[in-house]
């Protein structure tokens, strides 16, 4: 009933546009002819028009995050059509695109100002720690669908491109501190510092506090949560046409690890450094080169431990020839881990490994028919010291048929290489008793195979846009893919390459800016999954994968300002899963603000209005977290 409800609203505005209406003259709240050509660079590497571009991009912009009172990277993901998003404890997610969901979910490239937030002990994404000061975001860009032939293996399923603002427009000084039931205390601030005309920085320091969340019977699951980060970025224009950035951070934090053991704590703590020179800005044959350092220590008592320093380098040339527009480059990765040994009980054989990706990548974008038309042909090459080498490579097709209409079609390969979990996992089973049924004590039970080989998909696509002047637009995007070689378990050897899988679906998003004081915004999706292990003896894997996504979400989001005052509200229906029985739920958001002053802003937010609490995934219902209903006000300043 709500996914009906919802689809229908989004029908509904749809149906009263009146594309004759004068422009506003505030398009504070949502100016759809900005956003629809807001310069998107995911989807080919290089600056164009989010209406034009031949994948199906999203774009969350800083505006958004900050009038809707989101918190944190991954709750901002929630507004993406087709993204599933489901918090699993005070501070972890599973995040995925287009199916194939889990806590360590590993089909997406997750970058932040072009630094990769992947690990390669899992192919994923350590959510609670992937976080910035939320004030300098400037824009997310979410690919649904493979981004591989730019962005490399584990692409397979989205791209998330989190982009910061540059320290120029950030020289204000804000202020923020939130207290509530849940979010018991957040408090943020950041300074921009400007050296001279050609050097801006900007430095941050944050701090939160978060309660933790209860199992289905309302018991304290005892994963309270605390961190602290800071950062500090400065902007360099060197030249007219030459640019360098350089960004530090560094967290520290700690969440309850175990319901029965309140003494225990996963330990979390990092640092990384990002510099990006850029020269030929504004040119037909701009070049850049970037440099990325990331470390970080993670440990969970008696279970896991983990110390990881990874260096990326990439350098890209575009050249603009005649009708062609041609982007090369190439990029290379060295990660290197030292993991904890027994009695940890997962360890991992070698206990420490160094990894490397050698790459390059070229494509060519074709424009004809006057410009109209597009065809972008190009490959990933990798070089992986798990499978050897491996091509990734994608055939996309855009035509503009008027100001109003655009269609794309899409054709790619995309591959997850194996990472640590897959080829060195090992299980050791304690004194005095090892563990019942898989092994005895002081044993070394391997998991991993040396054997395993990429999973792959070929991913058929198309989508339409349509917008209406500046008032409406509606986003329509369709796949089908082709997944090979997709892990199991096998009872005998380990991991294996054993199960296939076929997806299909649809992702349906319109904007509609109503009147000068109200823009609503509305998703619907809809999602198939088959998968087939019949060769494998993994009995569990074909309903585990397909009942880990909802097949149907859909949301509204309706945002009204008026003067000083502001009210936002966030409706999102996430369909049953099916794998752990994890019934279906609305969550309903809801912000008012009062603009109290010059720089003082006062803001009510709640969360998860409708449910004391619900859950999200987790395949045992005893057990596994529930989110529950929150309240916090939130006190801002900005001082210019």
């Amino acid at each position: 009933q709500s996914l009906t409800a919802i689809a229908a609203a989004t029908l509904c505005f749809s149906a009263t546009v009146n594309a004759q209406d004068e422009l506003p003259d505030d398009l504070s709240l949502l100016s759809l002819d900005e956003l629809l050509n807001i310069e998107v660079t995911s989807v080919s590497k290089k600056a164009e028009p989010l209406h034009t571009a031949a994948a199906a991009i999203f774009v969350i912009t800083g505006d958004q995050i900050r009038s809707s009172g989101i918190q944190s990277i991954a709750e901002a993901l929630r507004m993406v059509p087709g993204l599933e998003v489901a918090r699993t404890d005070a501070g972890e997610y599973a995040i995925s695109a287009r199916g194939f969901n889990s806590g360590s979910a590993d089909k997406l490239e997750v970058l932040i100002d072009g630094r990769s937030a992947y690990t390669p002990l899992f192919s994923g994404v350590f959510w609670d720690t992937l976080d910035t000061f939320m004030e300098d975001i400037d824009r997310i860009e979410v690919i649904r669908g493979p981004g591989a032939t730019l962005w490399g293996a584990n692409a397979v399923n989205g791209v998330i491109n989190i982009i910061t603002k540059p320290a120029s427009e950030t020289q204000d000084a804000f202020f923020t501190l939130i207290g509530g039931d849940e979010l018991r205390h957040k408090a943020g601030f950041r300074a921009g510092i400007s050296p001279s005309d050609s050097h801006q920085m900007r430095v941050y320091l944050q701090t939160e506090d978060r309660d933790g969340t209860v199992n289905g019977a309302g018991d304290d699951q005892k994963n309270d949560r605390s961190k602290y980060q800071a950062g500090v970025r400065s902007d360099w224009q060197l030249a007219d046409d030459k640019s360098l950035f350089i960004s530090v951070n560094g967290h520290d934090g700690n969440e309850g690890h175990a319901p029965n053991n309140s003494s225990e704590s996963t330990l979390f703590r990092g640092a990384d450094l990002t510099a990006k020179f850029t020269s030929g800005i504004g040119s037909d044959s701009p070049w850049h080169i970037l440099g990325s350092w990331d470390y970080y220590d993670r440990r969970i008592p008696t279970l896991y431990g983990e110390k990881r320093t990874s260096l990326n380098f990439e350098a890209q040339k575009s050249i603009s020839l005649g009708s062609h527009a041609l982007t090369a480059g190439v990029g290379y990765k060295r990660s290197e881990d030292e993991t904890a040994g027994p009695p940890a009980l997962v360890i991992f054989s070698p206990a420490n490994r160094t990894i490397e990706v050698k790459s390059a990548f070229i494509q060519d974008q074709i424009r004809f028919a006057d410009d109209r038309g597009s065809l972008t042909l190009g490959a990933k090459f990798e070089n992986n010291d798990f499978t050897g080498d491996e091509v990734q490579p994608s055939a996309r097709l855009g035509w503009e048929y008027n100001d109003n209409w655009f269609s794309w079609g899409a054709v790619s390969r995309a591959v997850r290489t194996p990472n640590r979990l897959n080829h060195d996992l090992a299980i050791f089973c304690p004194p005095p008793a090892g563990i019942p049924g898989l092994c005895g004590p002081n044993v070394l039970l391997p998991f991993g195979n040396r054997n395993f080989d990429s999973e792959s998909v070929i991913a058929y696509e198309t989508g339409l846009r349509y917008r209406s002047g500046s008032r409406f637009s509606i986003d329509l995007a369709t796949f089908y893919n082709d997944y090979e070689d997709l892990l199991t378990n096998e009872t005998f050897t380990g991991f294996g390459n054993e199960a296939t899988a076929k997806t299909y679906g649809a992702e349906l998003s319109a904007k509609w800016l109503a009147r000068t004081d109200l823009s609503l915004g509305a998703f619907v999706s809809f999602l198939d999954i088959d998968v087939d292990a019949s060769g494998s003896t993994d009995a569990s894997v074909e309903a585990t994968t397909e009942g880990s996504s909802p097949e149907q979400q859909a949301g509204l989001t309706v945002n009204w300002k008026k003067n000083s005052w502001e009210v936002n509200t966030f409706a999102k229906y996430v369909g049953k899963l099916n794998s752990g029985n994890v019934p279906s739920y609305t969550q309903v958001d809801m912000v008012i603000a009062k603009q109290l002053h010059r720089y003082w802003r006062l803001a009510l937010i709640g969360n998860n209005l409708l449910d004391e609490q619900h859950a999200e995934f987790g395949t045992d219902p005893i057990t596994r977290s529930e989110i529950e209903r929150s309240v916090m006000l939130q006190l801002s300043a900005s001082i210019k």
